[in-house]
């Protein structure tokens, strides 16, 4: 047989209702520490309750905001560092386009081979043009 449910009144609804509670299980010495705060403040356990959240609340905001200021400091060296490489990245293409003397592989594979300064190519490069005499376009021909 079961027993009917209990019936409460109205006003005990309406503060359930508005008043949700909560059933927290703790370590024995948590506990213990907690009892003893009560009997040492004279705080009922909802009003300690209530300190510690309005305490952690006000951590918390400060913590986000370090963590805020952090990430932006960092997001800022990391963006900088991109950028720094970018810019050597597109600076060097640049550099290369202008300065960089390339001819096609004579053993017929049709690459182009870079003469960069100090490479034997290079010494060979600047021996076979000197003695080709070449110069200056406005200098006259000796």
């Amino acid at each position: 047989m079961k027993t009917p449910p209990k019936r409460r009144s109205a006003s005990k609804l309406k503060y359930a209702a508005s008043h949700p509670a909560i059933t927290v299980h703790f370590a024995l010495d948590v506990y213990n520490r907690l009892i003893a705060l009560r009997k040492a403040t004279g705080l009922s356990l909802n009003q300690l309750v209530r300190a510690a959240l309005d305490s952690l609340e006000a951590e918390v905001a400060t913590i986000l905001g370090r963590g805020y200021q952090r990430g932006l400091e960092v997001g800022k060296k990391l963006g900088e560092a991109a950028a720094r490489k970018l810019a050597y990245a597109e600076g060097w293409k640049a550099a290369a386009a202008v300065f960089r003397l390339t001819y096609p592989c004579p053993r017929g594979c049709g690459k182009r081979i870079a003469v960069r300064v100090g490479d034997p190519d290079a010494d060979r490069a600047i021996e076979v043009l000197t003695e080709e005499g070449w110069g200056h376009s406005e200098c006259p021909s000796p």
